[in-house]
């Protein structure tokens, strides 16, 4: 008995087994793209965040770890990025806007000790 060959050297059998290895390969999630959120959440934590841009900080949050929980899957892998993607640029805005807020806080504090220092520079001229 001949056995039919599709591709030269290769037997049905072996095609098939092929293809079901390959098709049924997970595919990796984009670590680095995780590694990189990750640090810019731990960089707004650092910046005060936490206080200053919860809700910043928490979409951030929320989506590295819907990116981390995609599936192990071609479509979940190009999911995955995406979502850690939007956590970084989340996670900055959380890190600007509580700079932005201590800023602010900063100009506030120098306006009244102006405003301090003038009443009573006006008290004391005579």
């Amino acid at each position: 008995m001949q056995t039919q060959h599709l591709i030269p050297g290769l037997t049905l059998a072996t095609c098939t087994a092929l293809l079901v290895v390959t098709g049924c390969a997970t595919t990796r999630l984009p670590t680095d793209h995780f590694a990189l959120a990750k640090a810019s959440i731990e960089r707004a934590e650092q910046a005060g965040a936490t206080e200053l841009a919860p809700v910043e900080l928490q979409a951030a949050r929320d989506k590295l770890a819907a990116a981390e929980a995609s599936p192990h899957n071609s479509t979940g892998a190009v999911a995955a990025a995406r979502l850690a993607d939007e956590a970084d640029v989340d996670a900055r805005l959380a890190e600007a806007s509580a700079q932005a807020a201590r800023s602010r806080r900063a100009a506030n504090e120098l306006d009244r000790s102006l405003d301090a220092l003038r009443a009573e520079t006006n008290r004391s001229t005579p």
